[in-house]
């Protein structure tokens, strides 16, 4: 017989056999297997090419316990083992919240004592601040302000004689620069300079530059009461607004002003002061308005050796021992070479006179310095 007829054959016998003979794969699952004697013979089926020698011999299926499952077991047979799905695990809302308030807690007693010490550092550095002074700066001139009760226009009152620019309040302007602040004063005659300070140290913007400071200046800032001198439409001048400064005895008689200042032709100042009763003229013998000046001179150009000097010097007296006459001598100062030189011109002399004669003019390398 072929495989052919042999394959014809299974399925033959498959399609007579009772149908309570034979359980399916599903059926399996729901019903335990009953007695081995009762399992029926299944004949294998033999493809192409192949031959049946020997009968396949009948398997029986043991009996299993009462409280066994059978169709877990086929199941796991017949179906491969899969790995189960990866489960996210999510901690609940609540716990996570309680953990943070937890860590929170434990956090919270650290930054309040760091910011406790912070606020307590920040409180004796502005109590010190406190009691230093302030400092009135002009100039050159720096000077600590001890009358706490002073306003600015105390001050402008106090420095008036050594300044006469300051004379009129008008003109000026003041400000207070402490730290990193500068603020602007409005009312100079009502504000206070210890007032103003105390404010800016009370204000966010000083404490913040307190807090960022890296150096000790910084730490340590000085309260600087500083003025400006606001420009004028006529130009700057050093007199106040009810004095006038005139050249001329005409310009004295239109000047509105109550007080002229006027030079005279020997060199002196007189002040024209004009009221209901008349005009007064007398020369003024110091004005505080105007500079203390001395006379003086001041060299432009390298000083003279003492070998030049010590050079004419022996000329002189060459010429007084020989003819007992006077003599002219120039020092030179020669821009190219940059040294000096000395030139007797010719001139005509004697026991008490002497005449000299210049037939052209020096060179301009050559600067005329002085006369001997």
């Amino acid at each position: 017989m072929s495989n052919q007829a042999n394959i014809n054959s299974f399925l033959d016998s498959m399609d007579e056999a009772p149908a309570d003979q034979f359980t399916t794969a599903e059926n399996s699952f729901a019903s335990p297997v009953g007695n081995p004697q009762q399992a029926p013979y299944t004949p294998a089926a033999v493809w192409p090419g192949e031959q049946q020698n020997e009968p396949v011999p009948q398997t029986a299926v043991q009996p299993t316990a009462p409280d066994t499952q059978p169709q877990t077991v086929l199941q796991e047979q017949a179906i491969p083992q899969q790995a189960p799905p990866m489960q996210v695990i999510t901690p609940p809302v609540e716990q996570s919240a309680a953990n943070t308030d937890a860590q929170q807690s434990m956090l919270d007693p650290f930054e309040q004592a760091l910011n406790a010490a912070q606020n307590q550092q920040e409180s004796r550095m502005l109590e010190t601040l406190a009691t230093k002074p302030a400092f009135f700066s002009y100039g050159k001139v720096k000077e600590s302000i001890e009358d706490r009760e002073s306003t600015f226009e105390d001050l402008r009152a106090k420095y008036e004689t050594d300044f006469p620019e300051l004379s009129d309040g008008k003109l000026i302007s003041w400000s207070v620069s402490y730290g990193k602040v500068t603020k602007q004063i409005n009312n100079p005659a009502s504000d206070k300079v210890y007032t103003v300070k105390a404010e800016i140290e009370k204000s966010k913007a000083f404490t913040d530059g307190l807090k960022k400071a890296k150096t000790d200046a910084e730490r340590n800032p000085e309260c600087v009461v500083k003025l400006l001198k606001k420009a004028q439409s006529k130009g700057e001048s050093v007199l106040p607004s009810y004095k006038d400064f005139c050249l001329t005895t005409q310009d004295s008689e239109l000047s509105e002003k109550p007080i002229v200042l006027l030079p005279s032709k020997d060199g002196r100042i007189f002040e024209l002061r004009r009221n209901e009763i008349g005009e007064f003229s007398a020369p003024v013998n110091k004005l505080k308005e105007f500079a203390e000046l001395t006379p003086y001179f001041k060299l432009s150009l390298p000083k003279i050796p003492a070998e030049i000097l010590r050079q004419t010097l022996s000329f002189f007296k060459r010429l007084s021992d020989l003819y007992s006459f006077e003599a002219l001598v120039h020092i030179l100062y020669d821009t190219e070479r940059g040294e000096y030189t000395v030139k007797v011109p010719k001139q005509k002399i004697g026991h008490s006179y002497l005449e000299s004669v210049t037939e052209s003019e020096y060179p301009e390398h050559l600067i005329h310095v002085m006369d001997i």
